[in-house]
């Protein structure tokens, strides 16, 4: 018997048990290729949202509320200050 008659019957027709090989290996192999693609998916696109948007930088970063950088910093002297001693007469 040849290699190319391996999966053949007598009567040169394909066995039905290879044909349901064939169909179980194609029911598993395609799901778990979409289940792999998904995830690759999933985790480039987590990549790209951690990333930064182009051209925004941390030294450009202003506190939570609005509040500027000289008033997060303890004893720097900032206008508020200046000017509750202007009032004061100091």
């Amino acid at each position: 018997m040849s290699s190319e008659d391996e999966g053949r019957g007598q009567s040169g027709r394909v066995a039905p048990q290879v044909i349901l090989t064939a169909i179980w290996e194609a029911a598993v192999k395609i799901p778990l290729l979409f289940l792999v693609l998904i995830a690759l998916l999933v985790t480039s696109r987590r990549r790209k949202a951690a990333r930064p948007a182009g051209g925004v930088s941390d030294a450009n970063a202003r506190p939570a509320g609005g509040a500027s950088i000289a008033s997060a910093i303890p004893g720097y002297p900032s206008g508020r200050s200046s000017s509750l001693l202007s009032s004061l007469g100091l």
